[in-house]
């Protein structure tokens, strides 16, 4: 266990590998503002709170995208019942 002494009293979320909403919303493709519609409809990317600032973790990110795939291969032609 780690004594008091080696603790830090901050952990800058850079040093997490956490991006702020700016750096998100430039991985994306999308505006700040869309983020914070987002956050604020409960939708989206999650995000962590540290303290007052928003971060997300790339992983999440990551997956984010992967939920949100479309394979047009996979998806069903209105004019064929088959598929």
């Amino acid at each position: 266990m780690a004594s008091l002494d080696t603790i830090p009293e901050t952990i800058d979320p850079a040093e997490l590998g956490l991006l702020n909403e700016h750096e998100t919303a430039f991985r994306l493709g999308l505006s700040v503002k869309t983020l914070r519609r987002w956050r604020w409809e409960g939708s989206g990317v999650p995000y962590v709170k540290v303290g007052r600032a928003v971060r997300y973790d790339p992983q999440d990110i990551g997956e984010y995208i992967q939920q949100n795939r479309v394979d047009k291969r996979m998806e069903s032609d209105p004019d064929n019942p088959e598929t």
